[in-house]
């Protein structure tokens, strides 16, 4: 397992805030691109690069560093170019200090995405973040938002992913 991050968010306290009020997060992970032209580090800033054949099972890629004061209320994937064979993944967090349920859930947002076939996926209110948590979940430290793959072979895929969200202290 390794644990990829973008380059210039591996420390979270360096995400800027914004002014109250609703943001949306977005960010396309173009595998294919990531393989040939890097752009991922490791927890010190290295940088990490992407095998030929893609991200492996259990890899976590940090999709999105998250300020404190922060409501995550929905997450949405878009799948545009598949990758064709038993690719997934699930979207979570996975460290339970950074909310307020103080527990993690590394499929607490989206879980058996299915990057085999163009289309779309929403969190599903029967997904640990959504069961209880219709609001949305609170970050109560900096965080990430945790993208974790379930198969191997992961070079093909190009896919979405937008987070709806609100800045609601943004002076945490």
């Amino acid at each position: 397992m390794t644990t990829y991050y973008y380059s210039g968010e591996v420390t979270p306290a360096g995400t800027p805030h914004r002014p109250a009020g609703q943001v949306m997060y977005y960010r396309e992970v173009n595998i294919p691109d990531l393989i040939a032209n890097g752009g991922l580090v490791d927890a010190n800033g290295n940088a990490l690069a992407v095998p030929s054949t893609g991200f492996s099972d259990e890899d976590i890629l940090k999709v999105f560093a998250v300020p404190a004061g922060t409501l995550i209320r929905n997450v949405a994937v878009k799948v545009t170019t598949p990758e064709g064979g038993t690719c997934t993944c699930k979207i979570g967090c996975q460290t339970a200090a950074q909310i307020h349920t103080a527990a993690d859930d590394d499929d607490g947002w989206m879980a058996d995405v299915d990057l085999n076939s163009a289309g779309y996926d929403i969190t599903a209110h029967d997904d640990g973040f959504g069961t209880d948590n219709f609001g949305g979940i609170l970050y109560i430290t900096d965080g990430y938002i945790d993208l974790e793959f379930n198969t191997d072979l992961t070079a093909v895929a190009v896919f979405e992913i937008a987070v709806d969200a609100v800045e609601m202290f943004p002076s945490s």
